[in-house]
């Protein structure tokens, strides 16, 4: 419809990549869907208090591991940015097992419901290496 703003989802909304993307697509005016683990985590703040969240922003509970979460955050939606990736929290023993599995089922995942919910674009940038240092999260 004319003047209705584009809506677009980004996995990982929370994490260090993936904050930045949003902070951009909120400043081009897009209505923004984000994926995340834990809404109602403190360390989800600082994307509520980024300009034009309040009213463009809108948090999804979501796991890359199950599908029927990303399918939901996808629904309406003409974009996606996939920038969410496992990450373990204890000290991998099996990497192939640990790591490299989730993260493969997870990018089938959200291709899958991408084209499910009729998404004509999708941008994968994955960032393993964003998670190994404090981020300077977008502020």
């Amino acid at each position: 419809m004319a003047g209705e703003k584009e809506k677009v989802c980004v996995t990982g909304a929370g994490g260090f990549a993936a904050s930045w993307v949003v902070k951009l697509l909120l400043s081009q005016d897009y209505l923004v869907h984000g994926t995340i683990r834990q809404p109602g985590d403190s360390k989800y703040d600082h994307l509520n208090k980024l300009e034009k969240a309040s009213e463009n922003l809108k948090l999804f509970k979501a796991d890359l591991l199950d599908y029927e979460s990303l399918r939901s955050a996808f629904l309406g939606c003409s974009g996606v940015f996939h920038v969410a990736s496992p990450v373990p929290i204890t000290t991998v023993t099996n990497p192939e097992a640990e790591v490299l599995e989730p993260a493969v089922k997870g990018t089938l995942n959200v291709l899958k419901a991408c084209l499910e919910a009729n998404v004509k674009r999708v941008c994968c940038c994955v960032f393993y290496s964003c998670c190994c240092e404090e981020p300077k999260l977008a502020q």
